[in-house]
């Protein structure tokens, strides 16, 4: 049939490379994961965490650019993602500086909203921590920041075929209620 080899050898080498551009951004995206999983670490036990900070958002901007808008490629990448939106939220919770968005992060609007549900629980450790250190001040700073996010995460109302952001907020109102209850009984004391 005329034009049918040349016709598959093109598929199959578009297809090759696509092969290798999802093997390298699931590659990347794994240190990128554990760069995060680093940084948050960092954050709880309070060491410097400048350096790996860097090193994840390089290494993040590195492989959006990679990606190339490709829809395929960017999810290979959502977790990574996800995980990146979660350090990033928690450590400018815990600085207390404004929270950036998606598009400064240079991620996708799910994977930030998937992380911002996700940070809700590594607030509430940074706050468990305050409370057993006495520290019943920070931690109403941090609770008040947790309770707006939670407030905000609420407000989607999203299909779960855009995001699955469903469970996610049902853990995150629980995480919201949990932490409320121990704030509560720190602070009678």
């Amino acid at each position: 049939m005329n034009g049918l080899r040349e016709s598959a050898e093109s598929a199959a080498s578009a297809l090759s490379e696509a092969e290798k551009k999802r093997d390298l951004a699931i590659a990347e995206s794994r240190i990128i994961i554990r760069l995060s999983k680093n940084v948050i670490h960092a954050i709880h036990v309070g060491t410097d965490h400048d350096d790996v900070s860097k090193e994840m958002r390089a290494k993040m901007a590195n492989l959006v650019s990679k990606l190339e808008g490709d829809q395929l490629l960017f999810t290979s990448a959502a977790d990574a993602m996800m995980e990146f939106a979660e350090a990033e939220i928690l450590d400018d919770v815990v600085n207390s500086r404004p929270l950036r968005g998606y598009s400064e992060m240079g991620i996708t609007a799910q994977s930030w909203v998937m992380g911002l549900a996700d940070s809700i629980g590594e607030i509430r450790r940074v706050i468990v921590t305050c409370l057993m250190n006495g520290d019943t001040g920070r931690a109403k700073e941090l609770f008040a920041a947790m309770e707006e996010i939670a407030e905000e995460l609420m407000l989607f109302d999203v299909p779960d075929g855009v995001v699955q952001l469903r469970r996610k907020q049902d853990v995150s109102r629980g995480i919201v209620e949990k932490t409320r209850s121990d704030m509560l009984g720190a602070c009678s004391k």
